[in-house]
């Protein structure tokens, strides 16, 4: 008790001479309380800044994002697209929208996801968007989300869309022409940042990118956008009379995961700032694809604990690799299929697969299988 002794008296004398406003921290100076007083001044100018900024940037609300992130790629795995990546986002050039185009499952989202994480080490990553193909988004939501990253990966950018947002209060409810100038055009051409500014969209509908596209050739170079595109077939839509064009094109930058359009093609094959990468379909070999088998079956016989030595058999996996077609999506299906509980018995599953006289890379032939099979595997489980 005796501590507190006089404690109020001092409080309030305290609170008489401590700093309230920023004018409050430069008289400090010259009464001699604090000799540092306008770096003081200058650190509150930047609080208050950075509050009023992020104020103002809450009027983008950043599309939801998966509660969990992708899986990268597989160490060794990918080693010649992701190094074709890197390098081009890296390299100084006008063509900053590279576009991968490849089937459903061969793997674009977890080289976007590893490129994404190279280039957030690197602090590079202005934005990294994952749109579900079934969402509503639209091009509006794209500019702004991107709008927001961009505010997020440079001060000199945010203070630029913040002065947008400021001076402008329904600029999001322009035309997206008028939206796409005020809110990421202008600021990006006025602030000149250095770059490589990476920007990854995985996901983005048909509709949405024949928009998107034309927009975002128009931004400085600086800004670098790694976009994947999906396609049933891997000869249908090439451009007429080239049909081994995008072998022609090994590199990668930017990401939109798209529903088939030949629209799409297009409005990519012959723009100056866009580039066309290999798929990876065509790239691939069985190398990548075993060694996500043999990992995903290595797991396989650590979460079943009683699993017979030896299993399964070198034969057996290599008409699993085949069956798989180094589709990546076929063999995440099957081995979740195989794996199950921890009650169940993953022999009679492995079998079930292997023996349903499945073609190649058939998607739906091992959905229907798993769907049949479920039910009689659960009861002899």
């Amino acid at each position: 008790m005796v501590l507190l002794s006089g404690a109020e008296e001092r409080i309030a004398q305290l609170d008489a001479v401590l700093p309230t406003s920023n004018e409050d921290f430069r008289n400090l100076k010259l009464v001699g309380h604090f000799p540092d007083a306008d770096q003081a001044a200058r650190e509150f100018d930047f609080m208050r800044k950075r509050e009023r900024a992020l104020q103002t940037l809450a009027v983008l609300k950043p599309r939801e994002q998966p509660s969990y992130p992708p899986d990268e790629c597989l160490p060794g795995t990918r080693i010649n697209v992701l190094a074709d990546v890197i390098h081009r986002l890296l390299s100084p050039s006008d063509a900053h929208i590279v576009v991968l185009s490849d089937v459903e499952g061969s793997g674009k989202t977890t080289v976007v996801q590893t490129v994404a994480e190279y280039f957030r080490g690197l602090r590079r990553l202005a934005a990294r968007l994952f749109v579900n193909d079934s969402a509503t988004a639209d091009a509006r939501d794209v500019i702004k989300a991107v709008a927001l990253g961009m505010a997020q990966c440079h001060p000199h950018i945010e203070t630029a869309i913040c002065n947008v947002l400021s001076a402008y209060p329904k600029v999001l409810d322009d035309p997206i022409d008028q939206l796409f100038k005020k809110l990421l055009l202008g600021p990006l051409e006025a602030t000149k940042v250095i770059g490589p500014f990476v920007i990854v969209i995985d996901g983005i509908n048909a509709g949405t990118i024949n928009h998107i596209v034309d927009y975002f050739t128009k931004l400085p170079a600086a800004f670098r956008f790694f976009v994947t595109c999906r396609r049933v077939d891997t000869t249908a839509r090439y451009p007429p009379n080239h049909t081994n064009f995008l072998n022609c094109f090994p590199r990668l930058s930017a990401a939109f995961c798209t529903t088939p359009n030949d629209n799409i093609w297009r409005e990519f094959w012959n723009h100056s700032r866009i580039q066309l990468a290999s798929p990876l379909m065509m790239e691939s070999d069985d190398r990548d694809i075993s060694v996500y088998i043999h990992t995903r079956l290595n797991a396989i016989i650590d979460y079943h604990t009683n699993i017979q030595p030896n299993w399964p058999p070198k034969e057996d996996i290599q008409e699993f690799i085949r069956l798989s077609g180094n589709l990546f999506l076929w063999a995440a299906v099957a081995l979740d299929f195989i794996q199950g509980r921890r009650s169940y018995q993953p022999y009679a599953r492995w079998n079930t697969v292997l023996e349903a006289d499945l073609a190649v890379a058939d998607v739906q032939g091992l959905l229907e299988t798993i769907e049949k099979s479920s039910a009689s595997l659960r009861s002899t489980s």
